[in-house]
């Protein structure tokens, strides 16, 4: 009886729920099992009609529970406990079941155990000194079972056991071995599977012991033993094994007439030069009846793995070896074929489609026929059956694997002239047609070419090449490439050949190459242009060039001589437009991009474009910080962008100051900070190349001053000690409104405005320090009281150094502020209660009197509240509910006003509810800096674990391996340093926000120290994530990712759906793939510490040393957008709530070890403020399901392990325990 066994399966907690999918095209019959408890099917009948799963224990993880049986034609789930059973039993599995259904065997808390219908679970005996085990298998006709006792204490032991289910007895199976293929005894012994007849039984020696493993097979008629893959010398004790290379088995499975018997062999073979071994996976299979042992050690077959063989000898297995997720394929002849390519081309199935699963996973049995088949396509809940109407090894005989390619130019395409095609399959290939073989025709079919070249590529031999004289095609004009049948074949194999293969081309007259898109389109709302946030994309009809003359400017409203000139770069038919720094676009303004004619051409310099214009309508709004005591606030902290700027001298800055960033146009000012610091600041300088006079303005937005209690405030310093560098400080008051300064309006501001300061600054102590050395000014603005001002800080220096400001603040003291109770969001209300409270900020008032008014959005009286007996003085509060609800429209956002008159005093809030037409699944992306040999950076994944237990998928993390020197660094410095600002690890970005976040806080306790994921200002990673999943998302976003093997491309899909309808909208769609398990190792500075939320990182736990190996998960490999606010233009500008949007976008694989280990992160951010929106994640899959999952070598040695006396490991899997070295450093395995 067959059953796969895993080392490891990771499983998810849930409760019971099976739901599923049922397709059926003829015979195939394609069952899916999703259960909610995180069960997985774990056996089959031989007959394939049965089948029995289970999961993890909700109360304990290292046990089992909900044992199920499986009709598997009627899709029937049986619940193998009953109810008082469920809560009374720890742990209870089955592991395989007979052909009738009626007999399962398992284990029941800690024993092995029979199931029958109608009596439940009974136990069976032990041998003699042992108190535990399980039964794992079971002929089809119930009388035989075998497993294994266990004492998995101190000694961790295992001794094969065979029952007689008719008698409940141990059926003596003398002469089993007990000695590895190291030669050692470690007293672990297991069976595992049995021949439906019970003569042949399958076990395993040292299961645990890696280097030492031995699978056999023992026979009762003779009371002999073989061992699979090796031969054995009883007089020596030695094994040898019978193929180069092999190193020991890891798995074996017989088929259900005990004929055959396949598995996984794990080989270590020598590379010639080198003195490490080449590891690797792969099949093979063994003839019980010939005793012919077959080892497929074909690139093909490599890292192949978890092997079932029904009784025809077909193979059935799965890649990547090192993880649950997986590809399944079913082995015919010579050849591996994706279980996905079967039910397509055989039965058009879509098996990603019928079942919903993004994997087809690993086989866990088959029947004995070949025809019914059980997997488990994830490791959480994730499972399905397959019966199809003849074996899979005949079906897959049907497929041809030339079926797949990728042409260039791509069929469809536009030429002006055709010479040369490239077909690219996923296979090694020959070319066995003759040179001329190939034609090109026309669309009446009329042959006007034959190929002069048809070739295997000289550099990659899964490339065919195809030359033609070169040919114009006719504009609008169809054309076709065709290759006949049976001209290609694979490698080495003339008997397996493609089909014919006919390609459509159109042709394209010789025109200026057209704009086919522009993101973000022209029109659109923006508010602001730059490389890495929003750069414009055009697409355009063909591939194209840059020409020398390439121009690209930024003009405003209607002026003629352009504001900026911007950069340019090309890939394939793409040109990406951005300035050198960021221009922001003001609201109330247009913008003008244009291309001039001739800038991009085709691939061969023709064809240049026309002049492209792209408008803007501007939305930047300078941000203006307002409540009970901040008329306006500015820190700098997303640098100069909220304040007005004006270059007036256009020197040229010396070469100091030109790494501070300056530049001779545009940069009077710019944000600064220390080097090893986070605080930005503003500076300007006066150090030019030849010497001169700065004329450098930073000025406010317009504020309005509402009185006399009003001042401003700010910090300042200057640069070197041995300059005198002055700063003016104008006030200017005026109802204009000012977007941006010229030199006609700083002209007017010299005349109007005040001089409220013009002092020499000092730089502290510290000349080349900002941290700790500002001076702070305070200076009343009561003569500006019932005006607007514009405040400006003035350098006017001449040849010193440079001034800094920061924290400027315009402070009023409120006569009262008003805060609103009522949500930010709502889901499908026709009107909402709204409610607050007034509260007085005035410490000399007392006010008398107090009404209350509801404004719609457009100004109409909804309700009022009047009360003239209040009486109100300092920090009193009145609580209001107005007795009328607001009305509400579904699926917009909804504006409306309360305004407040206390005494003589008054102030309106302006603010705004939306609406949403449905509940969005809100998911929050936690971005953290974290690295190897950061000590501290164990609470990261402590905090993340916590998170994870709490919210689930819900909350989606993404490692950035930035710290100094880590080896998983891959790009990211740049992205999570500066524009993410994180500095230190482990820190982290929730959701971009503002702030920088710690994963845990502490506190000292009676001299101890306590780790906590909460702190009391709210401010840990948890304390944050909870904050965001009390908001609302405007959107639905869900995405797939496949990996097309041909291309070497991931291609994501996003689905979208929002809650509200909106337009001018400008999102950017911005994915990053991580990489789940990478070995490494971590460094921890908690391993004497002892505190139950360090969990495995404090002394005593499993990783409680200083420095550990570790696998990452998680792990940031590529951003794949061009820009840090995400790709625009794939989201519409206007959307309509409740409408599903499908978008797709192709990207490259970036730097990784293993694809099918990554998983892509797509967050959906407002590319005109950088607020994230939603977040989504998937998993990497197969695009095609082609045999021969790409294998990304580890190239990367910065993480080998040695020994402690420099032997390098190859086998770093399952390492012992002891010291090693990894990356230079010495490691503890415990």
């Amino acid at each position: 009886m067959k059953r796969l066994t895993f080392r490891a399966i990771l499983l998810l907690f849930g409760l019971l729920l099976c739901t599923g999918v049922q397709a059926q095209t003829g015979n195939v019959q394609l069952n899916n099992y999703i259960f909610n408890d995180g069960s997985t099917i774990r056996g089959m009948a031989d007959n394939g009609q049965w089948a029995v799963a289970y999961g993890p224990s909700a109360t304990n993880g290292s046990m089992y529970h909900y044992p199920k049986l499986i009709n598997v034609k009627t899709k029937e789930v049986i619940n193998l406990l009953n109810d008082a059973e469920m809560q009374s039993v720890q742990s209870c599995y089955g592991n395989d079941v007979t052909d009738n259904g009626t007999t399962i065997v398992g284990e029941y808390n800690g024993k092995p155990a029979f199931w029958t219908k109608g009596n439940g679970w009974k136990t069976l005996p032990l041998p003699t000194g042992w108190t535990q085990g399980q039964a794992d298998a079971l002929t089809p006709d119930g009388k035989y079972a075998v497993g294994r006792a266990n004492d998995y204490g101190e000694s961790f032991r295992e001794y094969p056991v065979m029952w007689d289910l008719t008698t409940g007895t141990i059926v003596n199976t003398p002469n089993f071995p007990t000695r590895g293929v190291e030669g050692s005894d470690d007293g672990m012994v297991r069976y595992y599977s049995i021949s439906s007849d019970g003569r042949y039984i399958v076990g395993c020696v040292s299961f645990s012991y890696v280097s030492n493993v031995m699978y056999f097979v023992y026979d009762r008629n003779d009371n002999t033993w073989i061992p699979l893959g090796f031969n054995y010398d009883a007089l020596t004790k030695r094994y040898t094994p019978l193929k180069e290379g092999i190193a020991h088995m890891e798995d074996a499975d017989i088929s259900a007439d005990g004929k055959w018997i396949g598995g996984t062999a794990y080989m270590v073979k020598a590379i010639s030069g080198s003195q490490f071994g080449n590891e690797y996976r792969t099949p093979f299979r063994y003839n019980l009846e010939t005793k012919t042992f077959e080892l497929f050690d074909d690139a093909g077959s490599h890292d192949m793995s978890c092997v079932v063989i029904d009784n025809h000898g077909t193979l059935y297995a799965a890649t990547p070896p090192n993880t649950p997720v997986r590809t399944l394929y079913v082995r015919n002849g010579n050849y591996w074929y994706p279980l996905t390519e079967i039910l397509s081309q055989c039965y058009g199935i879509n098996y990603y489609e019928k079942t919903g699963f993004e994997y087809s996973g690993t086989p866990i049995a088959i029947s004995g026929d070949g025809k019914i088949l059980s997997a488990i396509a994830s490791a959480s809940d994730e499972n399905y059956t397959l019966t199809l109407p003849e074996t899979f090894g005949e079906a897959a005989a049907k497929v041809n694997l030339l079926n797949t390619y990728t042409i260039t130019p791509a069929s469809g395409s536009e030429f002006t002239t055709i010479k040369s095609i490239a077909i690219k399959f996923n296979r090694e290939i020959d070319v066995i047609g003759e040179r001329a073989v190939v034609s090109l025709s026309d669309e009446a079919g009329n042959v006007i070419r034959t190929s002069i070249a048809f070739s295997v590529n000289a550099g990659n031999d899964k490339t065919v090449d195809v030359g033609f004289r070169t040919t114009t095609l006719e504009a609008g004009k169809k054309y076709y490439v065709t290759i006949p049948a049976g001209t290609i074949s694979l490698k080495g194999d003339a008997t397996r050949t493609n089909n014919e293969i006919k390609i459509a081309y159109n042709g394209r007259a010789a025109t200026p190459v057209k704009l086919m898109s522009v993101a973000p389109a022209s029109g659109s709302s923006l508010s602001q242009l730059s490389y890495s946030t929003n750069p414009i994309l055009l697409t355009f009809d063909t591939n194209i060039k840059l020409a020398e003359s390439a121009s690209a400017e930024l003009f405003l409203n209607d002026e003629q001589t352009a504001m900026a000139k911007l950069e340019m770069e090309q890939a394939n038919n793409m040109l990406l437009i951005y300035p050198t720094t960021t221009e922001y676009l003001y609201k109330n303004n247009n913008y003008k991009v244009v291309l001039s004619a001739g800038s991009v051409t085709d691939v061969t310099d023709g064809n240049g474009n026309e002049k492209i214009e792209i408008l803007y309508e501007g939305s930047y709004e300078r941000l203006i910080v307002s409540n009970d005591t901040l008329i306006f606030k500015e820190d700098f902290a997303y640098g100069v962008a909220n304040m007005l700027l004006y270059e007036g001298d256009n020197l040229t800055p010396t070469e100091e100051m030109k790494a501070w960033d300056f530049t001779a146009e545009g940069r009077p000012w710019v944000p600064v900070r220390d080097d090893e610091g986070e605080d930005f600041s503003a500076a300007s300088h006066s150090m030019y190349s030849p010497a001169g006079k700065s004329d450098d303005w930073l000025m406010t937005p317009k504020c309005y001053i509402p009185d006399t209690k009003c001042v401003l405030e700010f910090d300042a310093q200057s640069y070197l000690k041995s300059k005198n560098d002055r700063l003016k400080v104008i006030v200017y008051a005026s109802e204009r409104e000012i977007s941006m300064l010229t030199s006609d309006d700083v002209n007017t501001i010299k005349n109007q405005g005040t001089v409220i300061f013009n002092e020499v600054l000092t730089p502290g102590a510290n000349e080349g320090v900002l941290f700790g050395e500002w001076t702070h000014y305070s200076i009343s603005l009561q003569d500006y009281a019932d005006k607007s001002i514009y405040v400006a800080f003035v350098n006017e220096n001449e040849n010193q150094s440079a001034v800094f400001v920061d924290n400027i603040r315009i402070v009023h003291d409120n006569d009262f502020i008003i805060a609103q109770k009522s949500p930010e969001s709502v889901i499908t209300q026709n009107s909402l209660k709204i409610e607050g409270r007034v509260i007085v900020k005035n410490m000399n008032e007392t006010y008398n009197g107090i009404t209350l008014r509801l404004l719609d959005a457009n100004g109409n009286l909804v309700d009022e509240i009047s009360d003239a007996t209040v009486s109100m003085k300092l920090d009193d509060a009145y609580d209001f509910t107005f007795a009328k609800e607001l009305p509400l429209t579904i699926g917009i956002e909804n504006n409306y006003a309360i305004a407040v008159k206390l005494g003589n005093a008054a102030d309106t809030l302006k603010t705004s509810v939306k609406n949403l037409s449905f509940k969005p699944t809100k998911r929050v992306v936690i971005e953290e800096v974290t690295g190897q040999d950061c000590v501290f950076c164990p609470q990261g994944k402590v905090a993340m674990e916590k998170i994870e237990s709490i919210y689930g998928d819900l909350v989606i993390p993404i490692e950035y391996h930035t710290y100094t020197g880590d080896p998983l660094e891959s790009g990211m410095s740049s992205y999570s340093q500066q524009f993410l600002g994180l500095t230190s690890a482990p820190t982290a970005k929730i959701n971009r926000r503002a702030e920088t976040y710690s994963p845990m806080t502490n506190v000292q306790k009676d001299g101890v120290t306590d780790y906590m994921f909460s702190s009391p200002n709210k401010d840990c990673w948890l304390d944050v994530v909870e904050q965001e999943m009390a908001t609302d998302a405007d959107a639905n976003l869900d995405i797939t990712a496949s990996f097309d093997e041909s291309t070497g491309k991931i291609t994501m899909t996003s689905y979208y759906k929002f809650a509200i309808s909106q337009d001018k909208l400008n999102i950017g769609i911005m994915p990053i793939v991580v990489e789940d398990n990478l070995a490494g190792y971590q460094y921890n500075n908690f391993y004497k510490t002892v505190d139950p939320d360090l969990g495995p990182w404090q002394q005593g736990g499993l990783y409680g040393d200083e420095a550990v190996l570790y696998t990452h998960n998680d792990v940031a490999r590529g951003i794949m957008a061009s820009s840090y606010f995400g790709q625009t233009g794939i989201v519409p500008t206007s959307v309509k709530g409740g409408e599903t949007y499908e978008s797709a976008m192709t990207f490259g694989k970036p730097s990784v070890e293993n694809i099918y280990n990554c998983k892509v992160v797509c967050m959906m951010i407002d590319a005109n403020t950088g607020r994230v929106i939603n977040v989504a994640r998937a998993k990497v899959v197969s695009s095609t399901g082609i045999e021969g999952v790409v294998s990304d070598k580890n190239t990367n040695t910065d993480n080998a392990i040695y020994t402690i006396d420099g032997r390098r490991i190859i086998d770093t899997k399952n390492l012992q325990k002891g010291l090693y070295i990894i990356g230079g450093k010495k490691v503890v395995v415990k």
